[in-house]
């Protein structure tokens, strides 16, 4: 018993080491996929390998300005070569990096932010003062999602999304989440108190290709368009 305990904690510290330097790895690679704005597919040494951008959160593929966040990525690096600092190895095994065009030395990480298609995730990277202040500059243009009165941020979205519970308003219906379930009981325009809030929901629940709750009345693709 006493050599298997061992064994197991031989095989532990080998897969920690094993991840730990994968994370401090730099590797250069072409992006042969984009999963969305943050995510992104890079092959290396003849494999694929998922890299999730640190230090930035990009909307949801389902949410206002999603799309618009995986075109500016992929026009960016798609099908380019790129330069990865790994930083980290996240719970779903995915590298955590910061990704360079190798042609120019352009950063995906800040470059998404500087435009306004992503969120600085300060959960994961408090101390990037940097990343802040190009959100900052980026609201106070106005840019990308920025155009919205009131964006929802991506971790709140799908919080909102995974609370299956949630069937009615938030008791915090100010706290930048969802204030409905997307998959729950019908709703109308009534319900929401801004347009930008209206066409979130409208989005989370599979606009425009979608509209269960009949958001959208002439079809353009934004809902509720008499709200403010």
């Amino acid at each position: 018993m006493h050599r298997k305990v061992q064994q197991l904690l031989l095989i532990l510290l080998c897969a920690v080491a094993a991840l730990s330097a994968a994370a401090a790895e730099e590797f250069v690679g072409r992006v042969v996929g984009i999963a969305d704005g943050d995510t992104i597919d890079v092959l290396r040494r003849g494999s694929e390998v998922t890299v999730r951008l640190h230090g930035v959160d990009t909307p949801e593929s389902r949410q206002a300005y999603g799309t618009q966040a995986k075109k500016f990525t992929a026009a960016m690096v798609y099908d380019r070569r790129v330069r990865v600092e790994a930083v980290d190895i996240d719970r779903y095994g995915r590298i955590v990096g910061i990704v360079y065009r190798e042609t120019d030395g352009a950063e995906l990480n800040a470059a998404l932010v500087a435009a306004g298609y992503a969120w600085w995730y300060r959960k994961y990277a408090p101390q990037d003062n940097r990343l802040q202040e190009l959100e900052q500059q980026a609201r106070t243009a106005g840019k990308g999602l920025w155009k919205q009165d009131d964006p929802v941020a991506p971790w709140d979205w799908r919080r909102g999304l995974r609370s299956s519970e949630n069937e009615g308003p938030s008791e915090q219906p100010d706290s930048g989440a969802l204030r409905y379930n997307p998959f729950g009981p019908d709703r109308d325009c009534s319900d929401f108190r801004t347009q930008a809030e209206a066409q979130a929901f409208f989005e989370a629940a599979g606009g425009p290709e979608k509209d269960p709750h009949r958001l959208d009345a002439d079809g353009d693709g934004r809902a509720c368009e008499s709200l403010p």
